[in-house]
């Protein structure tokens, strides 16, 4: 099992929108993350998906609520390399929605951050850091 430190943003260069000046692009509104699956855990990560959409749905619903989520998506990545994750969310804020789910002692948050652990590693604890990953390309109609 591994920690992330500290919330902690790394730069990168990534591309902003059309038009808009490099300050207009300093808030942190979406992000792509793709995240390691332990070895033989992708089945339990589609359960624990599941979960999440059905038993835990307005739990969770309330929860992405309170944190500033206004998207999230995930899509499970299997490869001979190694199974993954990616998360794709979209907030006002993505920094202080993971700042709030780290702080959250809400029993579904507790319950996720567990899962969380168990499936990845990951350990969302009391800190959490990564770095921005560059985005390449967005195109929205």
């Amino acid at each position: 099992m591994w920690q992330w430190a500290d919330i902690i943003l790394l730069p990168s260069s990534s591309v902003g929108e059309v038009g808009q000046s490099p300050a207009e692009n300093a808030s942190l509104k979406e992000l792509a993350l793709v995240i390691p699956v332990l070895p033989g855990m992708a089945d339990e990560v589609e359960g624990f998906a599941a979960e999440l959409s059905g038993p835990r749905a307005a739990d969770f619903a309330c929860s992405q609520g309170r944190l500033g989520v206004d998207h999230e998506s995930w899509f499970l990545n299997r490869s001979p390399a190694g199974d993954s994750v990616t998360i794709y969310l979209e907030a006002e804020d993505v920094v202080r929605v993971f700042a709030g789910l780290i702080a959250s002692t809400d029993s579904v948050d507790v319950w996720l951050k567990a899962e969380v652990r168990r499936l990845t590693g990951i350990e969302l604890g009391s800190s959490f850091a990564f770095a921005i990953p560059k985005q390449l390309l967005r195109f929205r109609r």
